[in-house]
């Protein structure tokens, strides 16, 4: 590595993961699984940078991916991140459908900065979102009014399956 960045940042450990995922992924299996890992992770290394990404692509909207989650598990993953250390990047990725995507980023800066997302848009912001453009996916062309009116997903919970602790065990191992 440079050798000025190794001073202006620190050790960085080069240790990723990214845990494969099977259709319907849903957000109870985040918040109660990645998050932990994360947690365990950050919490070891509070003196590191931890870098974590959050791509909207995995939101239930998203035509591509065929998860299921919401964007509450997004932030929910953010926020426990955000209380066990003082250097975190977020960064964003993957994401076809617009309102999924704002709606997402939206809620992870205003969590970034202490900001909790309203009940309900105001007119102006709600006429942001009414005014994008999603033509090409049938999603797209009839999109739900949730989509303008407020940030925050509906929940989407479901059960923990067993493969997805078995994953997250193995990861943990691995990274603990």
């Amino acid at each position: 590595m440079n050798n000025e960045i190794d001073k202006a940042l620190g050790v960085v450990q080069d240790i990723e993961f990214n845990p494969p995922v099977e259709r319907k992924l849903n957000p109870i299996q985040v918040s109660n699984n990645e998050a932990d890992i994360e947690n365990d992770y950050a919490y070891q290394r509070q003196n590191f940078y931890n870098l974590v990404e959050r791509g909207s692509d995995a939101i239930e909207e998203d035509p591509l991916s065929r998860l299921s989650l919401s964007n509450n598990a997004h932030i929910e993953v953010v926020r426990a991140l955000m209380a066990l250390t003082n250097r975190l990047m977020v960064l964003g990725g993957g994401g076809y459908n617009p309102w999924s995507v704002g709606r997402c980023w939206t809620r992870i800066w205003g969590a970034l900065n202490g900001l909790e997302a309203p009940e309900m848009l105001n007119v102006e912001n709600a006429q942001i979102l009414r005014a994008l453009r999603f033509e090409g996916n049938s999603r797209g062309r009839n999109p739900p009014e949730h989509w303008f009116s407020t940030l925050a997903d509906e929940p989407n919970e479901g059960p923990v399956r067993d493969e997805i602790r078995a994953r997250i065990g193995m990861l943990r191992a691995r990274l603990i």
